[in-house]
């Protein structure tokens, strides 16, 4: 499936603000993931951090990653597993639409639209969110409803 990229984007900024960066606006079509040990703009791809510090341009903070907590540049996949596991832990989809105001169904609506391609991305073997729809769809009818099915942690 494919978004309009003026949507998918517009619901990025609205539900996860590291998505906004150049190397996660909708459609991302890059030729292979980083290696943690690699520099990306002269930074490390990979910054050690026991806590959340906020915000940092064009990297995810992960709980969970091969190199312990941290700092991972959007450019790795790693990040974007921390991040389906935090999208798919909030409580936008939990909730029934039927009674929801207009603005409500809106920030459902982002919420899923970035949920979704956020776990495109999980199952992709490299940043391209066309490649991603399609390895999302082979994932899910191959395997059990686990999301996290396969991925290396």
């Amino acid at each position: 499936m494919s978004w309009d990229p003026e949507e998918a984007n517009a619901a990025f900024a609205a539900t996860c603000p590291e998505l906004t960066s150049a190397y996660a606006r909708y459609p991302i079509d890059f030729k292979r993931w980083l290696d943690l040990d690699e520099m990306m703009d002269g930074e490390k791809v990979f910054q050690k951090s026991e806590i959340d510090n906020g915000l940092k341009e064009n990297y995810v903070w992960c709980k969970n990653g091969p190199r312990g907590q941290g700092y991972y540049h959007l450019l790795t996949q790693i990040s974007y597993v921390n991040l389906y596991s935090r999208i798919a832990n909030s409580a936008h989809g939990s909730a029934c639409c039927s009674s929801k105001s207009s603005a409500q169904r809106i920030k459902i609506d982002q919420w899923d639209i970035t949920r979704r391609i956020v776990y495109n991305r999980t199952r992709s073997s490299r940043p391209c969110d066309s490649l991603a729809a399609e390895a999302a769809i082979d994932h899910q009818v191959g395997t059990a409803a686990n999301p996290l099915h396969g991925l290396k942690l």
